[in-house]
């Protein structure tokens, strides 16, 4: 063995040494917490575990206007049959998630973001006097570091050509896979391709129609962007403020409040259509004239965030009887000239609260595509609503939207279309002593042409998979949001009616759910689903939940008619032990991974068969802080993967808190999924076994500084610094994107100030 193959061993020593210490010597441990033990040893081993309890130093007052905070991390890596063993930067959040990689990938379905890197976060807020205040977030990690290569003219085999300059970024070392079209209109994907001594390594891609191109070595201009939010407030009267922002995330993209949502509708993990950018129409020799188009921004950094900010301004206002929002803002990518502009977005919305019962709104939005400072495209949407609290417990509200796209304005292929929109709500919320209960009525009518600048609707129509089932995981605000998808799309009407009732201070919860969509132009049907959700609390140890879903579609079409009944009992037996069990008969199939190709599908042709699914969790604290759990999961569905937890599965974990502040972990989980790529090649099932080892300890160093040591990996999600026993995070509902063991050290130190 060679010194790095030792010290891996030690290394996964230490991450281990805590559950067996825990499952070997638990019951004798709690001399450490008597505080009547006494004696030099005993003294200064309470001493030094209780270090993470003080702070290293002690911050003095100050009258300064400015505030400063921040966090570290510092972090390596060990990996076996890697090309570089050890690891000091190497990280990707692109590589995980619902995309090819998961099926076609070079790990298929181990699948997982190494995230080993170092980073430096900084944020000041500057408030010399009530009328201004700045904001700044400068951000110090490998995503800092990007690049682009020098452009160069690639000739193929066949005499085609494309003209390349790869964007690079320094958390792989390489540049980003991108997809390209020739002059005759040919797709190529280029790869992502190893960077060293700033100069890309030549490589040889084959083309979607055949052809082979060879990319020279091409040399890298690097460029250093750490800053992530810079803004400057000026609050020039009461409730009044003008923000200039030359660097602005798109979570503060400004949201209208309107029914049909024009500015910034979309789901949160979503890109914000506010940082799309224009791509120009393009004559290809082979397929003719292609229009432009805008696309949604890719680049995602360390923690999923989108790395294209927003630079421009925004005004509130607000007086007793109305309400001003705007702002104007353009794109910037990291590998764009900051002073180059690919496009302009503007949204504004006025309200005027004309009586104490009734408000009138306005909305406008619009996007430009330039290139070559020459506008390519215009696009426009404005809409008038109303809002009426017709009594206490009812209000109505309306909106009547239109929406203008012209593309390629400066050439001879023109087109334009306008598309109108019209939504109607209906709310009623009643209070009463032992609940309350709440419905929404609602219909939209979306054309097949209207089509906002700033707001997409394609995630948002749908429910989310996980919706699909039972589930006891608490989900946060803006999962619950989500959850349910409201039909609305382009060339739709939708009717829909919600009601929600709580009673029994919460002990006793209903949701119920119904929208009917049909095509906007001839009343084609779509789709219509139909939810019911209970949830009983029967007593202080027990927890009751039912889930009731008809999804049908049109005839003909895959689901033609699907269900999902099922119920789930949580209980706590007594402080030690605590279970859930969960029944669910469904026949609707998930469409992911079959949608990864559009010419294989793996599921029987309509009418679906039935299948069951059974899950249960075990929790067992013998001792203090000392838990073991046990997950299992049946599913019929022998094809369903790994990007839920409803995979065949069981798992067993331990976790234990040995001191306050030091916590460690070990799971082992053994899952069944059917090899897809084998499925395709011969046409065999085969439906294989997968062994996972993962472990994790955590050391409170100081309050808020931690030491953490992982061997292996489970999936995404796994991103937690310190372990706490009591979190209601359930961690069986991690997304098991790694079935296998993954033989990988990481050693990592993190902190903030």
């Amino acid at each position: 063995m060679t010194i790095k193959h030792y010290l891996a061993c030690i290394l996964v020593l230490l991450a281990w040494t805590g559950p067996a210490l825990a499952v070997e010597s638990g019951p004798n441990i709690y001399w450490l917490y008597d505080d009547e033990a006494k004696g030099p040893f005993l003294d200064d081993l309470d001493r030094f575990l209780r270090a993470h309890e003080d702070e290293p130093f002690t911050r003095k007052d100050s009258d300064s206007p400015a505030k400063i905070s921040g966090g570290y991390r510092m972090n390596f890596g060990f990996q076996w049959a890697s090309t570089d063993d050890l690891h000091w930067k190497n990280a990707n959040t692109e590589i995980t998630g619902n995309n090819f990689r998961y099926l076609w990938g070079e790990k298929r379905y181990n699948t997982f973001n190494p995230d080993i890197y170092d980073s430096f976060d900084l944020s000041i807020d500057i408030e010399p006097e009530a009328q201004w205040s700045a904001h700044m977030d400068l951000i110090v990690d490998p995503w800092a570091f990007v690049g682009e290569t020098e452009k160069v003219n690639v000739r193929s085999g066949w005499g085609a050509e494309i003209d390349l300059d790869l964007p690079y970024w320094s958390n792989t070392g390489r540049t980003r896979d991108i997809v390209v079209r020739s002059n005759t209109g040919d797709t190529i994907n280029i790869p992502a391709i190893q960077v060293r001594d700033s100069d890309t390594e030549p490589t040889n891609v084959t083309s979607g129609w055949g052809d082979r191109y060879f990319i020279p070595a091409m040399h890298v201009k690097r460029e250093f962007r750490p800053i992530k939010n810079l803004w400057l407030d000026w609050n020039f009267a009461e409730d009044s403020r003008i923000r200039v922002f030359p660097y602005l995330d798109n979570a503060y993209a400004f949201t209208s409040d309107d029914p049909i949502g024009l500015s910034n509708n979309h789901i949160y993990w979503e890109a914000s259509p506010w940082i799309s950018f224009w791509t120009r129409g393009v004559e290809y020799s082979a397929l003719g004239w292609e229009p432009g188009f805008w696309t949604a921004d890719t680049a995602e950094g360390r923690q999923g965030e989108r790395l294209r900010l927003l630079r421009g301004i925004h005004l509130t206002s607000e007086t007793e009887r109305t309400s001003l929002e705007t702002m104007a803002a353009s794109s910037v990518s990291p590998w764009n000239e900051y002073e180059n502009m690919n496009n302009i977005a503007y949204a504004g919305r006025f309200k005027a609260y004309v009586t104490d019962l009734l408000t009138m709104g306005s909305t406008y939005t619009a996007r430009t595509g330039m290139t070559d400072d020459d506008v390519e495209s215009l696009e426009q949407a404005c809409a008038l609503d109303w809002s009426l609290d017709v009594s206490p417990e009812v209000r109505a509200e309306t909106e009547v939207a239109y929406s203008y796209r012209g593309t390629d304005t400066d050439s001879v292929h023109r087109s334009s279309n306008w598309g109108e929109a019209f939504a109607a709500r209906l709310h009623y919320g009643k209070e009463f002593e032992s609940g309350r209960t709440g419905y929404k009525f609602a219909f939209t009518y979306m054309a097949d042409d209207f089509e906002p600048p700033l707001a997409t609707y394609g995630n948002t129509s749908n429910d989310q998979s996980w919706a699909d089932h039972i589930e006891f995981t608490e989900r946060s605000e803006e999962d619950k949001k989500i959850k349910i998808g409201d039909g609305i799309s382009p060339n739709r009407s939708v009717f829909s009616i919600g009601n929600t009732t709580s009673l029994f201070d919460g002990k006793f919860e209903i949701l119920s759910d119904y929208r009917q969509a049909h095509t906007a132009n001839i009343g084609k049907f779509r789709e219509a689903v139909f939810r019911n959700e209970a949830t009983a609390v029967v007593s202080d140890f027990t927890t009751c939940k039912s889930l009731a879903l008809v999804h049908k579609n049109p005839p003909n079409k895959d689901n033609e008619l699907a269900f999902v009944f099922g119920g789930g009992v949580k209980c706590r037996l007594n402080d030690q032990i605590a279970a859930y069990g969960i029944y669910e008969r469904a026949n609707k199939y998930p469409y992911w991974p079959e949608a990864s190709s559009d010419w294989f599908r793996m599921d029987p042709m309509p009418p679906y068969p039935f299948f069951n699914m059974y899950k249960l969790k075990f929790t067992f604290e013998p001792y203090k802080d000392l838990i073991f759990e046990y997950n299992h999961c049946r599913n019929g569905f022998k094809f369903a993967t790994g990007v839920d937890d409803n995979i065949n599965y069981d798992g067993i974990e331990l976790r234990w808190k040995l001191y306050e502040g030091l916590s460690t972990q070990f799971t082992y989980k053994y899952s069944r999924v059917m090899e897809v790529n084998e499925l395709l090649a011969v046409g065999t099932e085969n439906f294989m076994g997968h062994h996972n080892i993962y472990s994790e300890t955590n050391w409170e160093i100081w309050k808020g500084k931690y030491l953490r040591v992982q061997f292996g990996d489970l999936g995404r999600f796994i991103t937690r610094y310190q372990i706490d026993p009591d979190s209601s995070t359930e961690r069986s509902s991690i997304q098991h994107d790694v079935l296998d063991t993954q033989e990988i050290i990481r050693i990592a130190l993190v902190g903030t100030f």
